[in-house]
């Protein structure tokens, strides 16, 4: 919840730079509000790895409402795409090792969607809920 009003206040701050450009005092901020602007886009990624890693859906519901306020939700789908699908394909598909290109036949490529199927339903299904609920663009 506090990264979600910190969210809500650096989009303010965005909006007030973005229409007070060429003021003294607001040039003498930007290079502070960029610096909180990283620190809040690291801190939710953290804070979005760990409910992910604790399956935590209500840190990951405010964590998402967040990254949706200050209009960043490609940070939290590269995340996801970096921490959790990559390393899942790698063990699917091996890349690198002879003779997986090309060589699959009908049965494995069978076998290895249902996997991925699965996979989804066991262990992220709570997140395919939490963001098709359509509660975290409001």
């Amino acid at each position: 919840m506090l990264l979600e009003r910190i969210a809500s206040e650096m989009n303010r701050l965005k909006f007030y730079i973005a229409n007070a450009q060429g003021m003294p005092f607001i040039e003498n901020m930007v290079k502070r509000i960029q610096n909180t602007s990283l620190l809040l886009d690291t801190s939710l990624g953290h804070c979005f790895i760990d409910g992910l890693g604790h399956r935590d859906a209500n840190a990951l519901y405010n964590c998402l409402r967040a990254y949706a306020v200050i209009d960043n939700t490609t940070s939290a789908e590269e995340i996801f795409r970096s921490t959790v699908v990559a390393p899942f394909m790698q063990n699917i598909i091996p890349y690198g090792s002879p003779g997986t290109v090309g060589m699959s036949s009908g049965d494995d490529l069978e076998k290895d969607y249902g996997r991925i199927k699965q996979h989804i339903q066991d262990d992220y299904k709570f997140l395919l809920d939490i963001s098709s609920t359509g509660m975290l663009f409001i």
